[in-house]
């Protein structure tokens, strides 16, 4: 039985294996081609979504970033309006995502070079849509709650920021392996990086 090719599904379907594509054989070598061989359908199929393949990849990179800051967000809504709880909870949101999400860290890499973060004269550049972004707002919130010397904002964001990404980056690359939950060592490690 031939699988429709214009539902809302199949256009998920198309960008799940788009995604795992994209991560396995990267920007070059991607094809709507091989997407619609993965998906079951017909080489034309994925047109009916896309316009082309530019589209497509912004259609991915949409959709990961979507899901990312939909659960960041959830993170902070979820908790007290304590400003140092509301840090802690969206770094291990942020954690947890990945970890059980490894495809969106390795997209996110693969596209970093594009969303870089610039530390000029002691501030940050960044896009204004990033998850780094949606973080730095809940960090600064907390460090004047703390009443932290504006000076020393970047250094204490960039130290909670590495402990959150680069553990994030640890566990998803089995670099790090944990027997059992990880999710306490993780909580610890954020409120360690945290003043008060």
């Amino acid at each position: 039985m031939k699988r429709a090719e214009s539902t809302p599904q199949m256009r998920k379907t198309l960008i799940d294996n788009g995604l795992q594509l994209l991560n396995k054989v990267g920007y070059h070598d991607f094809s709507m081609r091989q997407v619609a061989a993965m998906s079951g359908v017909s080489h034309a199929a994925p047109y009916k979504h896309f316009k082309n393949k530019e589209d497509f990849l912004v259609a991915i990179k949409t959709t990961v970033l979507q899901s990312f800051m939909a659960s960041l967000k959830e993170a902070v809504l979820q908790c007290d309006d304590n400003p140092r709880t509301r840090l802690a909870e969206m770094g291990k949101s942020y954690i947890k995502f990945m970890v059980e999400n490894p495809e969106h860290m390795k997209f996110m890499s693969l596209t970093a070079q594009k969303n870089n973060i610039r530390v000029v004269d002691n501030h940050f550049e960044y896009q204004s849509d990033s998850p780094f972004a949606a973080f730095l707002k809940i960090a600064n919130e907390y460090l004047q709650s703390v009443s932290a010397n504006p000076e020393s904002y970047v250094t204490d964001i960039l130290s909670i920021f590495s402990v959150v990404h680069g553990m994030s980056l640890l566990i998803v690359e089995q670099s790090i392996v944990f027997e059992g939950d990880y999710m306490p060592y993780v909580s610890e490690m954020i409120y360690n990086r945290m003043r008060g």
